[in-house]
């Protein structure tokens, strides 16, 4: 969390100081840690796997009747 508010403050600092035909700057361009990588769309598949691990996580219990 502390590498985000660093690198909120890292970019405005340099996106109030930029040219306007450079592109702006981002959290992620000063910190590897907050890096966004593309990733393709996800399969109803992998979207049902991720919702059980995320309600694993949370201790979530499955309601009568959801699939």
């Amino acid at each position: 969390m502390s590498d985000y508010r660093a690198g909120i403050i890292a970019s405005i600092l340099c996106n109030v100081n930029r040219k306007k035909e450079s592109p702006p700057f981002a959290p992620g361009d000063f910190f590897e840690s907050l890096k966004v990588t593309e990733r393709g769309k996800m399969t109803g598949a992998e979207i049902k796997e991720k919702a059980k691990m995320i309600t694993a996580i949370l201790s979530g219990t499955k309601k009568k009747g959801a699939r």
